[in-house]
């Protein structure tokens, strides 16, 4: 199977700390590829989520765009012009870029009906709109998510209040309103598909996303060609080990239930991958 010359916007949807920074800087390898001045645009979990209306952006009534960060900039017009969003990225497209994206984890807690909304904006300018999914076993990936917000002084749904212990936020923020959103896969996927199509949606599990067979399934998927070499690179990574506890990671998995259950029956080989 090979990529095609077919326009191609990948909605990235998430999961947060599950390799969409790898994900972006794959992409970026190539010719054919260009997503604009950033990877993660924060549109439509701005204007749809209340728990991210922090990523809204607010500019100076008496500033200009122009005094502004181009990245901000851009956020800042087309948060308020979202219909304008499928022109920004139509515009890179020509006979060399065939593919671009927008890939923000957060996207994950979007809407059935926001996301056929993104697909029509652009199938009405003859750009196909495929979405990929990356999951992680929740445990690991909600903690290296606390980690690395603990890391950065704190993150959406990481209130540290000085609080510098691990496990004790773990505690606390496994079942916060944040941490459900990045965590609930089984209904991310579910929207995805019927939004998109299933054919259109690619799920990808953190754990054997970086095997050679993975790689070429998902190049193929977006519209490049395959770069196994890059399975070495190693971006955004979690600079210090979150701590275990056993009890804890036992409650996160008896609250996050209906994921498990939801993906051990539909990827069989989480239930090895996420034992």
């Amino acid at each position: 199977m090979k990529s095609t010359n077919r326009k191609t916007f990948i909605l990235g949807l998430g999961a947060q700390k599950s390799g969409t920074t790898w994900l972006s800087e794959y992409l970026r390898m190539h010719d054919n590829f260009d997503s604009g001045v950033l990877k993660e645009y924060h549109i439509w979990d701005a204007l749809d989520v209340k728990a991210f209306r922090n990523r809204v952006v607010k500019l100076n009534p008496k500033s200009t765009a122009t005094q502004q960060t181009r990245a901000n900039a851009i956020k800042w017009e087309l948060q308020q012009n979202p219909s304008q969003y499928f022109s920004y990225f139509d515009a890179l497209f020509d006979k060399k870029i065939t593919v671009s994206a927008d890939i923000t984890p957060s996207y994950s807690a979007l809407g059935e009906t926001r996301m056929r909304y993104i697909k029509k904006g652009f199938m009405d300018r003859d750009i196909d709109c495929k979405a990929v999914f990356l999951m992680r076993d929740p445990i690991a990936r909600i903690k290296s998510a606390l980690r690395f917000g603990m890391d950065k002084g704190g993150a959406p749904g990481v209130d540290l209040n000085g609080n510098q212990d691990f496990l004790s936020l773990l505690s606390k923020y496994y079942n916060g309103e944040h941490c459900k959103m990045r965590s609930r896969y089984d209904l991310a996927i579910k929207r995805a598909r019927k939004a998109f199509g299933r054919t259109n949606v690619y799920v990808g599990i953190y754990e054997t996303m970086f095997q050679d067979t993975e790689i070429e399934r998902l190049s193929y998927f977006c519209g490049v060609e395959p770069m196994p070499s890059f399975a070495q690179t190693r971006v955004n990574k979690t600079k210090n080990t979150p701590e275990s506890d056993p009890e804890i990671e036992a409650d996160i998995k008896l609250f996050y239930k209906d994921v498990y259950d939801y993906c051990y029956k539909n990827f069989p080989e989480t239930r090895t991958l996420w034992s």
